[in-house]
């Protein structure tokens, strides 16, 4: 069969034209003029054409620059535009033998794009699509053609590819290119796309099974090859390996191997889902594309100077490792990106500019995020140390509406976080293991769902001003966190009613040391405490400043703790409330001074016992207080709310409720005697309620007193003696009078 193309000779229009008409099953395009090319490449595209895998048995006339196919080894599967030009080669063809061949006459032509964004597609390889058939190598050669000839996109047109690992014989540890399912080498950057309805990759052992059963051990280290690896002019380590951009579209990345959270073994450091290291880029964009399941680093940016990570619509699921690992000195967006079922949902050590919108970080152990080092790792630093440039922005990372659940651990923040998350059966905690833990504003909405017993965020401190920072130079402490504000909006879902299951405390702060001044929280909904202290908190520790907003224990009374008095006590504020259940008798209760308090922070004291005559008393003046008077909490309902002032470094008064009745009255019609000069008299009132030791807060005359001091006191139960003097030098005689008295409970 002979290949249809349309020609014109180049000689004259006329001779074109004739040539045309009597060769219609041909399809032509000259050189002449862009105009002209475009016009046959509108003819070509029109009309049948032969397999190009037949052009070595077709003779071509020399008139003819460019030919349509009707596919590459099958009619309709990889229609091609082929070219020849100075381009072709038997270079060329030698090097891309399913992309440039030569024809019966010695010509050679090349495929070229025909779409305006210079997309090549693997079916004009020969990639035919579907599962049982290892089709890497025509994958990589459409690659690697396109690499080397300018094309901007690779096509997958079919929705499933299976590839098989290639042969490793290079060392596991050098990043030869061999061994790996795609390796893209361009440097002018390129784009892999899969079809509408999205394309899946099936990586597959090298002999074309599961991934999970090991068929290559190099150099006594098992090999699975990862999936794409990012590697610009095909030679790594090279300096200022560099490429302008990579793009990954429609595209699901299968790395076959089956995570189990309970077992890391398979743990396989060269089987990484996407694999930029050590790379200079400007761009790097994925679109609407899934990779999961690699035995390594799922989405791996190491060593690599990325101006503009770009993630839309991502999922990376399933590694004994990190799902994201995106650490690059440039800016980073995510948008709805998936992350998770695996060891760490992400590695974000260091960021610059790093933003999430939307997106979830899922079942995993742990992960961490935190801003900075900004610029260089000071000298003999861990590259987690938290660094900025003074003169540029902070190097924030921002969470915008971002979900995290289902961490067995935590999940570790540190410098230069800001936004707002929403965590499900997750503790987020913040570590001062990155040296300096600084600069965080973060409201959390933190859910218990199907876990119990957990702190919604948890604060770690030094244990001194002196402790070494791991990993650091000798001398170089870790600082004390500082310049922190978190809102905590704590809830449970009705599953988690259902069955008891609770946030054991809004913030936990462990035994470490804070700047009291600048760390605050505020707590609102529902836990079993509103805050917990560790144990034995080191010298000179002080609690951040905790403000307690609309909320509701669902456990401890009040959020806070309770004590049982029986006797004097003093104590060390550690919770947002004390719960006091007293036994029969007064007691003082005072206050410590071993722990430092922010300015402001507050507490409250609820006596808890309905019995009578158990009481506890706070003394105006006792230790660690200064209040209005001595303040009583007589019975159940009874409550003291103090707040403290650093300037005084005591807790003052900030309300005081009692249902126990603290002022008393009572009167009587009284006709005193005349009293002379210095002379005295008394007389009692009933003043139901009053008790000895209670204070007469005032004793009242209708009438002229004449110039006598009149006085009273308790002298027994519901009694009140009143006492006239006499200081002025002549006698007074009061006519009969109305007395009042008032008593003031103590």
């Amino acid at each position: 069969m002979g290949l249809d193309i349309i020609a014109r000779a180049a000689a004259n229009a006329a001779a074109s034209n004739a040539a045309a008409a009597q060769a219609s099953a041909l399809v032509a395009q000259s050189s002449a003029s862009t105009a002209a090319n475009s016009a046959a490449l509108a003819m070509a595209t029109a009309m049948p054409a032969d397999l190009f895998s037949s052009l070595p048995g077709k003779t071509i006339d020399r008139s003819i620059t460019m030919i349509v196919s009707s596919g590459f080894s099958a009619p309709g599967k990889g229609i091609g535009h082929y070219i020849s030009d100075s381009l072709a080669t038997a270079a060329l063809a030698a090097a891309h033998p399913r992309f440039c061949k030569q024809t019966a006459n010695g010509r050679y032509f090349r495929l070229v794009p025909a779409s305006p964004d210079k997309s090549i597609s693997v079916a004009q390889g020969g990639a035919s699509g579907g599962a049982g058939i290892n089709e890497q190598p025509i994958i990589q050669a459409t690659i690697d053609y396109a690499c080397a000839t300018g094309c901007k996109w690779v096509e997958f047109p079919e929705t499933t590819y299976e590839l098989w690992c290639p042969t490793r014989t290079s060392h596991p540890s050098s990043a030869a290119r061999d061994g790996h399912p795609i390796v893209i080498t361009s440097t002018d950057g390129l784009g892999l796309r899969g079809c509408r309805a999205g394309t899946n990759l099936l990586l597959k052992n090298s002999q074309g099974g599961s991934k999970n059963t090991i068929t290559q051990v190099v150099n006594g280290i098992n090999w699975q090859g990862g999936g794409i690896f990012i590697l610009p002019n095909g030679v790594w380590p090279s300096a200022g390996a560099s490429v302008d951009w990579i793009a990954i579209e429609n595209l699901s990345v299968d790395g076959g191997v089956t995570f189990n959270p309970a077992d890391r073994s398979n743990v396989v450091l060269n089987d990484k889902g996407l694999r930029v290291q050590d790379v200079i880029c400007n761009r790097l964009h994925l679109r609407n594309c899934t990779f999961r399941n690699f035995a390594g680093e799922i989405y791996y940016v190491g060593g690599s100077t990325i101006a503009m990570q770009m993630l839309e619509n991502v999922t990376l699921d399933g590694s004994p490792q990190s799902a994201l690992n995106p650490s690059s000195s440039g800016r980073f967006l995510g948008i709805n990106v998936q992350a998770g079922n695996s060891y760490q949902a992400c590695e974000v050590l260091g960021a610059q500019n790093f933003t999430m919108i939307g997106g979830r970080l899922y079942d995993c152990y742990s992960s961490s995020l935190g801003g900075g080092p900004d610029g260089s790792i000071p000298q003999g630093y861990p590259f987690t140390y938290s660094t900025r440039v003074n003169n540029r922005r902070p190097p924030w990372v921002q969470l915008i509406g971002t979900r995290i659940e289902g961490f067995t651990d935590s999940i570790y923040l540190g410098s230069w976080i800001h936004g707002s998350i929403v965590t499900v059966d997750c503790t987020v905690t913040l570590n001062p293991g990155v040296g300096a833990l600084k600069d965080i504003h973060l409201n959390i909405e933190a859910w218990a769902d199907q876990r119990s017993a957990f702190p919604a965020v948890q604060i770690n401190g030094p244990p001194t001003l002196t402790t070494q920072i791991n990993g650091g130079p000798a001398g170089a402490y870790v600082v004390p966190p500082s310049n922190i504000r978190v809102n905590v909006q704590a809830r449970r879902t009705q599953l988690a009613q259902a069955n008891n299951r609770y946030i054991s405390a809004g913030v936990h702060c462990m035994p470490g040391l804070y700047d009291k001044n600048t760390v605050a929280f505020t707590v609102s909904g529902e836990t079993n405490l509103a805050f917990s202290v560790s144990p034995n908190p080191p010298a000179g520790f002080a609690l951040p400043r905790i403000d307690i907003g609309t909320y509701r224990s669902t456990g401890q009374p009040y959020g806070g703790a309770y004590d049982y008095p029986a006797a004097d006590k003093v104590y060390d504020v550690s919770w947002a409330a004390m719960v006091l259940f007293p036994a029969a008798g007064t007691w003082n209760i005072t206050l410590n001074s071993t722990y430092g308090y922010a300015d402001g922070q507050k507490v409250l004291f609820y006596h808890g016992d309905p019995a009578p005559g158990k009481v506890v008393n706070f003394p105006a003046a006792g230790a660690g207080l200064k209040l209005q008077r001595d303040r009583k909490l007589y019975a159940a309902g009874d409550f003291l709310e103090l707040r403290y002032d650093a300037v005084l470094s005591r807790w003052v008064e900030e309300r005081y409720v009692t249902a126990t009745r603290q002022v008393f009255s009572g009167s009587a019609t009284y006709d005193a005697p005349e009293l002379a000069a210095g002379a005295t008299a008394s007389t009692t009132v009933t003043v139901t309620g009053a008790a000895l030791g209670d204070a007469v807060t005032a004793v009242t005359l209708d009438t002229n007193a004449g110039g006598l001091i009149v006085t009273g006191y308790v002298s027994a139960a519901n009694t009140v003696t009143v006492v006239l003097y006499n200081p002025t030098a002549a006698a007074v005689n009061l006519p009969s009078a109305n007395l009042s008295v008032q008593v003031q409970k103590r």
